[in-house]
């Protein structure tokens, strides 16, 4: 499995919070969040802020600016802003050394594990 596709088989805690509580999605996501640290669980977690979007290195896509941090409980955490995360996705940007050690490890998901809480796959982000 490809280290992109194992970024979205992480459980999206934001996206969980969401559909949890709606307007305290913050305040869920914060405390799904510890729960995944203290199970020992990988997580990816977001924070999505005002500014307006910008245009990607291409100029083809407008990136929203949001920060990630992509934590394995016990092997580290690494942060990376949505059009770090798109350059990646979209158009074959390296992935960053601390970013590829966190993840090469992880086992793969099973592959139908789909539904609420995983990171959608992005068609033409």
């Amino acid at each position: 499995m490809d280290l992109v596709s194992r970024i979205h088989a992480l459980p999206d805690l934001l996206e969980r919070a969401i559909l949890e509580a709606g307007p305290d999605r913050y305040k869920v996501q914060d405390r799904l969040r510890r729960e995944h640290e203290e199970a020992g669980l990988p997580f990816f977690w977001s924070m999505p802020y005002r500014s307006p979007a910008q245009p990607c290195s291409r100029g083809a896509h407008q990136v929203p600016v949001t920060l990630h941090e992509i934590g394995v409980p016990g092997r580290g955490l690494v942060k990376l802003w949505e059009a770090e995360l798109h350059e990646i996705e979209s158009h074959g940007a390296g992935v960053p050394a601390d970013l590829k050690r966190l993840l090469d490890d992880l086992p793969a998901p099973p592959p139908d594990e789909t539904g609420p809480g995983k990171r959608p796959v992005r068609e033409g982000a």
